[in-house]
């Protein structure tokens, strides 16, 4: 049932794949399980949104750096690498190890041999310079206070050893899940970042089947700051 797989499996896409689910059927979803339900309903959308947002936005930009917080199984940097052009140092970051190994196995099958983190931490700022462009992919309607303050420690880090921070967000276009973010983003602009773009309300097409015609429509919000 889809609004079974959706709701429960994966809960929206906020579920926390490190954890088997045991479900009302008597059947056991391993974390890697759930990861894959979560590629077939989520990946295609995120896909064309990412591809969408990285055409209008960094086209002819050296980018030297990609960090996907939130990463999920890697759509947004499959997306980017398909413009043969960028050629970034990759890094995943995602709580869930089972989706960074799932990113990784589809990097990898196309020659892209990523950077991998399961905390903020992890990450060394030293280490990335030039044009760094952070992004979240529906990441903003389930983070926590404490996430978010590690976040804003390595904005501010990644300020000071990078030429040009680019962050580019996009969720759900409804206002509730954006609350998070509308709080962070004040935060930036606090912070010497200004809006390059946004939308309110972007359609997207697609299909969750491979060779299909798109036969489904999404709607979400986004917008895209620079320093």
């Amino acid at each position: 049932d889809a609004y079974y797989n959706r709701s429960q499996i994966i809960e929206g896409g906020r579920a926390n794949f490190t954890e088997a689910l045991h479900d009302g059927e008597g059947r056991v979803w391993s974390a890697e399980d759930r990861v894959l339900a979560y590629c077939y309903w989520n990946m295609r959308l995120h896909y064309h949104s990412s591809k969408y947002l990285f055409d209008k936005y960094l086209k002819g930009i050296n980018v030297s750096h990609f960090i996907d917080v939130g990463c999920g199984p890697g759509t947004s940097s499959i997306a980017l690498m398909e413009n043969k052009e960028m050629r970034p140092d990759i890094h995943l970051l995602d709580i869930s190890q089972p989706m960074i190994e799932k990113a990784k196995e589809f990097l990898i099958a196309n020659l892209v041999f990523p950077s991998s983190y399961n905390q903020l931490d992890e990450i060394e700022t030293s280490r990335i310079t030039g044009v760094c462009v952070l992004n979240f992919s529906f990441l903003f309607a389930n983070v926590d206070d404490d996430f978010r303050l590690k976040l804003e420690e390595l904005i501010m880090n990644l300020k000071n050893t990078t030429d040009q921070l680019i962050i580019l967000n996009q969720n759900s276009a409804n206002n509730d899940l954006n609350l998070v973010w509308d709080e962070f983003k004040e935060f930036l602009v606090r912070n010497g970042f200004s809006v390059q773009g946004c939308s309110l309300e972007l359609n997207i097409s697609y299909s969750n089947q491979f060779g299909v015609s798109p036969n489904r429509n999404s709607s979400l919000s986004y917008e895209v700051l620079s320093n």
